[in-house]
């Protein structure tokens, strides 16, 4: 009887152990998926505020390529452009 009970208590357990969800293993892969350049969690860039623009598909992809070749986050290829722009036009940073 105790060996019936154990088998039973073994099913039990099998059958409710709380397995990986769904969404961990959906949220393991977009983190494998990242190029090296998004490292956010590693490191502290000190910026704080987010920013969001509407550009064509193409600006973009431009972007993200020039910053996965040279190992940099897409906000840091903007700005730079923008420092750029800012000593071409007089402008002050």
């Amino acid at each position: 009887m105790s060996d019936e009970l154990e088998g039973i208590d073994m099913m039990l357990l099998q059958r409710f152990t709380p397995r990986e969800t769904t969404t961990t293993v959906r949220g393991r892969k977009k983190a494998e998926k990242k190029s090296p350049a998004d490292k956010r969690t590693l490191r502290r860039t000190g910026r704080t505020v987010q920013f969001n623009i509407r550009c064509q598909p193409e600006f973009k992809q431009a972007i993200e390529r020039q910053a996965a070749e040279r190992g940099m986050l897409m906000v840091e290829i903007i700005e730079q452009a923008f420092a750029v722009w800012m000593q071409q036009n007089g402008g002050q940073q």
